[in-house]
């Protein structure tokens, strides 16, 4: 391949046959690669979640207005701006 494209080439997907640039897939403990998950077998996996509690607000621009929001009620308006 070398001599023939230029391009030096050192693996090849064990399923397909595919040049295997610098992405790609192995299972520890395993002999072999492939080009993708789905060449290796496991294509459908589950959603790994992040743990904890749900934030409260997503961006500060929401904090901001719910705070905006509550000022009305806590705080009494100012006699000279009346």
């Amino acid at each position: 391949m070398l001599e023939k494209h230029g391009c030096y080439i050192t693996e090849v997907c064990d399923k397909c046959g595919q040049i295997l640039g610098p992405e790609r897939f192995t299972l520890p403990g395993e002999d072999g690669v492939w080009c993708s998950r789905k060449c290796r077998g496991d294509a459908e996996r589950p959603v790994i979640r992040k743990g904890g509690r749900p934030r409260k607000y997503k961006t500060s621009a929401e904090r901001q207005r719910a705070y905006r929001a509550n000022l009305a009620d806590t705080k009494p308006p100012c006699p000279s701006m009346l």
